[in-house]
């Protein structure tokens, strides 16, 4: 038995007072390795490329753009999280064992699922919350033009009736232990947990769409 650990790094903030409260990034980077029941070889390989490399890429790119230029006020953590398929284990821990106080993380932003839009639809969760609920919906109505189709928890339950979809990803511990999360998700698909779920198949513009408005949230949140 291995332990995969989860790797992080934080954005320093810039306001001498803000800088000790935190936003937490998420996305998992385990995956479930080789189908079963096939013969070991690359042919059983599970890439996983939307499942979840799609939402490591935009937490990568969200990190690098963030910290080439003016910091925000408030300090950003970057968890890529392991163990999300064998029951949320890495943000479990991370979340009950966080390197800064539990008090001061105002918010968790999470990706999982984001490369493959349906009709370049994202569904954005978490912007009911009275806390960080205006600030994200003030930065997704300043990017209205952004050619996305934004939908909340309402539009995700009715398109996946009692599958409990906004509980089945890291940001759910966060939200059980009182932070507030945002969460996007573009939707399951044939080659979820398939061998067939490769890059080739990742709309690279409409993820790029995407990881604009994750920065735009996260900017949002980390800069009022």
């Amino acid at each position: 038995m291995s332990w995969p650990s989860n790797v992080v790094a934080v954005l320093p903030g810039s306001d001498p007072v803000l800088r000790h409260e935190y936003i937490v990034m998420t996305a998992h980077y385990d995956g479930l390795g080789s189908a079963k029941g096939r013969p070991p070889g690359p042919q059983s390989v599970l890439n996983g490329a939307d499942d979840n490399a799609s939402g490591v890429a935009v937490l990568i790119e969200v990190a690098r753009t963030l910290a080439a230029g003016r910091h925000p006020k408030r300090s950003i953590i970057f968890a890529a999280v392991s163990g999300e398929e064998n029951g949320l284990w890495g943000s479990d821990f991370l979340s009950m064992r966080p390197p800064v106080p539990r008090s001061s993380i105002v918010a968790n932003i999470n990706m999982d699922m984001v490369g493959r839009p349906k009709g370049d639809t994202v569904y954005v969760t978490g912007t009911g919350d009275r806390r960080i609920g205006p600030l994200a919906n003030r930065a997704i109505r300043l990017v209205a033009d952004r050619d996305l189709i934004i939908l909340g928890d309402a539009a995700l339950e009715k398109r996946y009736p009692g599958e409990k979809a906004d509980e089945r990803s890291d940001h759910a511990n966060f939200r059980h232990r009182g932070i507030p999360p945002i969460s996007f998700f573009t939707g399951w698909h044939d080659d979820y947990h398939e061998t067939t779920d490769d890059a080739n198949k990742l709309d690279y513009p409409a993820l790029t769409r995407i990881a604009l408005l994750v920065r735009d949230i996260t900017l949002e949140i980390a800069g009022r």
